[in-house]
């Protein structure tokens, strides 16, 4: 069995940093007009791991 190290910090700490977090901006569009009806912003959590 191999051992990985863990971190000291939780994920939950981790994810105070607000440089942890970035800002995704989706618009929702109305497919028979194709026009733009709003945006939606979807806050994402960074992955250190990847």
């Amino acid at each position: 069995m191999l051992a990985l190290p863990r971190s000291t910090l939780s994920p939950s700490q981790l994810a105070v940093d607000p440089q942890g977090f970035e800002l995704w901006y989706q618009p929702v569009y109305e497919f028979a007009s194709g026009q733009v009806l709003h945006n939606e912003v979807l806050l994402r959590w960074r992955d250190q791991g990847g």
